[in-house]
């Protein structure tokens, strides 16, 4: 899926397509950032979550 980022300073081209990148490529790992993002923002996942530690 393509992700675009919207510039509302360029009125020419608004729309700029993201690079795909994996979380391995950016070397972020799943307990160490991506936990502690979720944790941080749950409502990122879409849906109520019960955090369990």
């Amino acid at each position: 899926m393509t992700i675009y980022t919207i510039d509302t300073n360029n009125q020419q081209n608004p729309l700029e397509q993201l690079e795909s990148a994996t979380f391995a490529a950016l070397d972020y790992k799943e307990r160490d950032h991506i936990q502690e993002w979720v944790d941080k923002t749950p409502g990122c996942l879409g849906e109520p979550l019960l955090m369990l530690g």
